[in-house]
């Protein structure tokens, strides 16, 4: 087996890929799995490689504006043997051996250690400063993967970011007999990887976690394969597929108390934490390919509408007038955190609650789209518009609440607003996303982090107050503000059902006279209330700032700094 090795030579980015015998593909700045996003001298598809088992056949495209050098000469084909390389801007691609092989045996370790999944789930880490970066951008960082390459080779660089003392990390799945070598990542590619047949053999068959520890300097035997670069492994199941997560590396820096063992227990645990966010990614991905591409993103009356008309024309890109929903979890990184020792609970508290959230858009119409980390963005007025869109995403809003007092376990902001962006489909024919763009976009992300300063769960603009007038909607006037990064001001209201009390109504008349600018009447409305309220805070602090009238450039809005 041969690798494509794609280095760039003014940094430490590369990429290492697997080639397939008689599978073509493109090589370019966007070309996943072989893409060179670092270079600007590669285009965004600059040439098409099919390996044939000898040789890498190089064919420069007409769209390519940049020419493809071999041994120096520019050239518009070119057969790379292994251990050649051809170069494109600053960039070489070597054909190198591939240099795993999982089929090789290891000596009996000096230390073997296996722990159940839920044992090591339940118990915690010891050392857990320098994984806490690791974690925190774990689901993040693997989760943005566009392709089931992309997933893997991020699952692995998290992994090594995690392990600083790893040497590599790799992803073998058994097909049948053999072992093969899904994904691959050394910290240095002039370090190959020798792992432990055994090792891997006995995590897949037992499910449970292992680590290996080899004694230093141990003498080769016979038949036997010692990792001169590994003086300790360690496999993790990957959920309930036929994978296994190894990791190997040298002798750990140890700190306080904590034994190499310990040591490696920890970082057994986070190798688990990882090998199941690939795996609950990955299944989540193939499920995604199994359903319809509209079941992800539209609710069931629009899947049917969508089926009867001519789809195409109606997911085109185009201005529309859309009302727009963000919500976010409150609290989570800082939970994520303070519980570090239960990461895959917190997992699926996430999940349950991102479920919770795109259940209740589509519940109501709505479309998803997105999800940017662990929060949801969900719109309404397109593909289709419809007259109560803005009560729809307001209701919407409320059903979110109420799931979220009913669970207990989270806590929600919401931000709704409304107004003309672009919406439709955008990506490739592999890759489809839904989504808009626009300020009622950035309004919705506003408002959603105003939602903690003001004490209100759920804010809404002006535009969406106006459209949403329902029996069943309460909309109380609040401020007006000029959100930080955006021009307009924008008069924002609380949102809640009509059946609950007002929660505003002590904070009216003061509210009021600071929007007119009558800042006196409005610091002794506010006295005559006694209420501590975050506005209170806010509009005193301001006009502490200010001094005690407003100037002439008085719009009557209340300035947001903070995003």
């Amino acid at each position: 087996m041969f690798d494509l090795f794609v280095r760039d030579t003014q940094s430490n980015r590369r990429v290492r890929r697997s080639l397939e015998v008689g599978r073509s593909f493109l090589i370019g700045r966007k070309t996943e799995p072989f893409a060179a996003p670092w270079d600007g001298k590669i285009s965004s598809q600059h040439a098409e490689a099919t390996w044939d088992g000898r040789v890498l056949h190089i064919r420069r495209l007409a769209t390519a504006a940049n020419p493809i050098f071999f041994e120096g000469r520019v050239t518009e084909s070119v057969n790379v043997a292994p251990r050649q390389y051809f170069v494109i801007g600053r960039t070489e691609f070597h054909v190198v051996p591939h240099e795993v092989d999982a089929t090789i045996d290891s000596p009996r370790p000096q230390a073997e250690v296996t722990l159940a999944p839920a044992r090591l789930q339940a118990a915690p880490f010891r050392v857990a400063g320098e994984r806490i970066d690791a974690i925190s951008k774990l689901a993040s960082e693997v989760s943005a993967a566009s392709s089931d390459e992309q997933l893997a080779a991020r699952t692995l660089e998290v992994v090594l970011k995690g392990i600083p003392h790893a040497k590599g990390a790799a992803i073998f799945e058994k097909r049948g007999d053999p072992i093969i070598t899904a994904a691959i990542h050394l910290r240095d590619d002039n370090v190959p990887m020798t792992p432990s047949a055994k090792l891997i053999l006995q995590t897949l068959k037992s499910r449970e976690c292992t680590i290996h520890v080899w004694e230093k300097g141990e003498e080769q035997a016979e038949g036997i394969t010692v990792d001169p670069h590994a003086e300790w492994a360690l496999g993790a199941p990957i959920g309930a597929l036929p994978a296994v997560l190894y990791v190997s590396g040298v002798s750990p820096r140890l700190t306080g108390q904590a034994t190499e063992v310990a040591t490696l227990q920890d970082d057994l645990k986070f190798t688990l934490l990882a090998a199941a966010t690939y795996g609950n990614l990955l299944n989540a991905r193939e499920l995604q390919k199994r359903q319809t591409s509209f079941a992800q993103f539209f609710s069931p009356s629009l899947q049917q509408l969508l089926a009867q008309d001519d789809w195409e024309s109606l997911l085109q890109p185009r201005i529309a007038d859309v009302t727009v929903l963000f919500c976010d979890l409150r609290g989570f990184s800082r939970r994520t955190e303070l519980q570090r020792d239960r990461l895959l609970q917190l997992l699926d508290e996430v999940s349950d609650a991102i479920g919770m959230m795109t259940a209740a858009i589509l519940d109501h119409g709505g479309v998803i789209g997105d999800f940017h980390g662990d929060a949801v963005m969900g719109f309404w007025g397109w593909p289709v518009a419809k007259e109560d869109d803005a009560a729809a995403a307001c209701r919407a809003a409320l059903q979110i609440l109420d799931a979220a007092d009913r669970d207990g376990r989270y806590r929600v902001g919401i931000g709704i607003a409304s107004g003309s962006a672009v919406a439709g489909k955008i990506g490739s024919q592999d890759q489809v996303k839904v989504t808009t763009l626009g300020p009622p976009v950035n309004l919705a992300s506003r408002l959603e982090s105003l939602s903690k300063q003001f004490a209100s769960p759920v804010l809404v603009d002006e535009a969406t107050a106006l459209a949403a007038g329902c029996a069943d909607l309460r909309f109380e006037r609040l401020l007006k503000v000029q959100p930080a990064g955006m021009e307009q001001a924008t008069t924002v209201y609380a949102l809640s059902s009509s059946d609950s009390p007002a929660k505003f109504a002590e904070l009216e008349p003061a509210l009021k006279a600071f929007n007119r600018g009558d800042w006196t009447s409005s610091l002794e409305a506010f006295r005559r209330t006694g209420a501590g309220h975050p506005l209170r805070q806010l509009i005193e602090a301001y006009i502490a700032q200010i001094g005690e009238s407003p100037g002439e450039a008085w719009n009557g809005a209340l300035p947001i700094e903070r995003k």
